[in-house]
């Protein structure tokens, strides 16, 4: 069933994978209302620990830190701006950091450390 998808909680996790598979066994609590899954039925599926939203996530390499204060390299006007930011949730999946305070959703940063680049700095956006 490919074009489905079912939306459930977790009710347990087993606490050893099974022997020779490594599999874990998540057992769901969900509707199932027009009979389509059936006991024994396998699946591949994402759980959820947390979701939030409206949060600006940035790239850990943008992160740089100066006196146990993380800041990032802001681009405004043609201009460089430092700002400081303060860090939350990380994500070392996908490399990004919530940055709680600091930036505005839009603004452009600087993605990676580049040695010489520092605060009011001018530099050119090529492709711009």
């Amino acid at each position: 069933m490919p074009a489905e998808a079912f939306t459930g909680i977790v009710d347990r996790v087993n606490p050893v994978a099974e022997a020779g598979t490594r599999s874990i066994k998540v057992y769901l609590t969900l509707d199932n209302p027009d009979g389509l899954l059936r006991g024994g039925m396998f699946v591949t599926g994402s759980i959820v620990v947390r979701q939030d939203e409206d949060v600006i996530a940035v790239p850990a390499t943008a992160i740089q830190t100066r006196n146990e204060a993380s800041y990032v390299l802001a681009v405004v006007d043609g201009v460089v701006q430092e700002r400081p930011i303060e860090i939350g949730s990380e994500w070392p999946a996908t490399t990004l950091v919530e940055a709680r305070s600091g930036l505005a959703a839009g603004e452009v940063i600087v993605g990676t450390t580049l040695s010489g680049l520092s605060d009011g700095a001018a530099v050119i956006i090529a492709g711009n």
